[in-house]
């Protein structure tokens, strides 16, 4: 069975960009600390729960593809300061960013 490269939250970046790179995924354990996932799920539980899996899509191929069941929650920096504060700043998560987004991007904004 196939598995996926794991990695320490203190992995160079370029290991794990490598790694994505020839996997199209991988696995960082303990990115983040139990109390800023805590922090996340008590700051979006009432944003998921409200969610439609049913929410329509204007691209019939995206429809397709996320089906019925998932939920979304848009804007997660804004819906969670703590994502905000703790995630999208975080030096291993910025790094892969920007190796994998720059190049195909002028700019590119994580919400």
């Amino acid at each position: 069975m196939p598995s996926l490269n794991r990695f320490p939250a203190s992995a160079a970046a370029d290991e794990v960009v490598d790694a994505l790179r020839g996997d199209g995924a991988v696995i960082v354990e303990r990115l983040f600390p139990e109390r800023v996932i805590a922090a996340i799920n008590r700051e979006v539980n009432s944003r998921i729960a409200a969610a439609d899996p049913g929410m329509q899509h204007l691209n019939p191929a995206i429809q397709v593809f996320f089906g019925d069941r998932v939920k979304h929650v848009s804007g997660l920096a804004a819906v969670s300061r703590t994502f905000a504060t703790e995630v999208m700043i975080h030096p291993l998560y910025l790094a892969v960013c920007d190796a994998i987004l720059r190049p195909a991007c002028a700019r590119y904004q994580l919400k």
